[in-house]
């Protein structure tokens, strides 16, 4: 009976040490910093303006991330810093200077970034944070004998991230009326959604008569890394014809949860 009792007063107090090891360890790994910070999107969409072939204008997407509560219990913050995960280099404040950083991606993709903190003894403290920018383009062609091909980017500028799920088309083309009444005449025209392989995974044909528009929608799923063209074939018909394209790439909603300041009322 007491061979039993030593035994397992052995076995109990060897557990404990073990046990103890390990929560004395996990303490020592502890950071000193309170990474506390405050931002009120992580999503976003940018905007794309194209006349006639060439880009008219671009707006990007501005974040903001705001460390001003951020605080260690080893003395002063020394720096704050954001990895935006689109291939750009890290963004580093000193707490001397800014306690908040705001970046502008110029590029779509559902992004992998990084918030961290450094205190003055190069303590370090961070936390991963997803960013979901998706991209719109409103394309115009007027006055066209023979469109030009819109070209669809689906490749998302960062590596080993997701790529889009759905490029969405809501397009129309109009044959504008004639000068003259009954000289006008009727334009057959066919819409056609290639892939990057070249493969037409969506099209729709109509006619378009003098002075009418014609409307296509098409979302189109199973979005694969590219380059997807969007094509308008003048099938018959001597008008020519105006063309008003919006395509959105859209990222699946897997972004961070936003987490907004809640100021005092």
């Amino acid at each position: 009976m007491g061979r039993r009792t030593t035994g397992l007063m052995f076995v109990s107090l060897f557990m404990i040490a073990t046990m103890a090891g390990c929560l004395t360890n996990e303490e020592s790994n502890a950071s000193p910093i309170s990474l506390v910070v405050y931002f009120d999107s992580t999503s976003g969409t940018l905007y794309e303006n194209w006349t006639n072939g060439q880009q008219i204008s671009q707006t990007g997407v501005e974040l903001t991330f705001d460390f001003a509560r951020t605080t260690s219990t080893n003395g002063e913050m020394q720096s704050f810093s954001f990895y935006p995960g689109d291939g750009s280099a890290e963004i580093e404040v000193l707490a001397s200077d800014s306690a908040s950083i705001t970046y502008e991606y110029q590029t779509h993709g559902l992004f992998l970034g990084k918030l961290s903190a450094t205190d003055e003894g190069e303590n370090l403290a961070e936390m991963d944070i997803t960013i979901r920018i998706d991209s719109f383009t409103h394309w115009i062609e007027q006055n066209s004998d023979e469109p030009e091909t819109m070209s669809i980017y689906t490749i998302p500028d960062c590596e080993e991230c997701e790529g889009p799920t759905l490029i969405a088309i809501d397009s129309q083309v109009s044959n504008p009326e004639s000068l003259f009444p009954g000289t006008g005449s009727t334009t057959t025209i066919t819409w056609k959604l290639n892939n990057p392989d070249g493969v037409t995974t969506a099209s729709k044909t109509e006619p378009v008569a003098d002075g009418q528009t014609k409307l296509w929608e098409h979302d189109q799923l199973g979005v694969t890394s590219g380059m997807w063209t969007l094509d308008v074939i003048i099938d018959t018909g001597e008008d020519n014809i105006n063309i008003a394209h919006d395509v959105s790439i859209r990222y699946e909603e897997k972004e961070s949860e936003p987490n907004p300041i809640d100021l005092p009322q």
